[in-house]
């Protein structure tokens, strides 16, 4: 029995089965796309939330059909599939209402032989993020500003 156990904790595991397994479950929105056209062919739940349509809208199509946001993504995942280099992009969009901002991280996907077949893409739109950080900026900028005043009042009362 202790050998069974053994021979099976040595097995490789399925590295497809176990990605594709860690992309569903991860809470970031993924997509795989192919070729030139960027024809999209795997995207993960989180991704269908963010974009508000299904698997089945979204899968066979190019990406430009399925992104968020903006255009300028395009370029980037042109540059990912000639390049083979994994890249991180931080985009916006400006709504009348309200500006967007998104990062895109882009990563080939090689075949076993080194061949690429593909570019995974994660999505993540990082407006709180840098709502949060413009606000601390601008708290900090304000309180440097009534330090300095009152050091000066401080000065000027001596």
């Amino acid at each position: 029995m202790d050998a069974k156990v053994t021979v099976q904790s040595k097995q490789e595991p399925d590295m497809p089965a176990l990605c594709r397994s860690v992309a569903e479950s991860s809470p970031m929105p993924m997509a795989a796309v192919e070729g030139a056209d960027h024809i999209v062919r795997y995207v993960n739940s989180a991704f269908c939330l963010l974009t508000g349509k299904t698997r089945e809208d979204l899968i066979g199509n190019g990406f430009s059909s399925a992104a968020p946001t903006g255009k300028e993504y395009l370029s980037l995942l042109d540059r990912v599939y000639q390049t083979g280099k994994a890249e991180i992009h931080t985009g916006e969009e400006n709504r009348v209402s309200h500006r967007y901002y998104w990062s895109y991280i882009m990563w080939p996907v090689l075949a076993e032989d080194g061949r690429r077949v593909g570019i995974m893409i994660q999505v993540t739109e990082t407006t709180p993020f840098l709502q949060q950080t413009t606000g601390m900026n601008q708290a900090l900028l304000i309180s440097s500003v009534h330090q300095h005043e009152l050091t000066e009042e401080a000065e000027r009362l001596n």
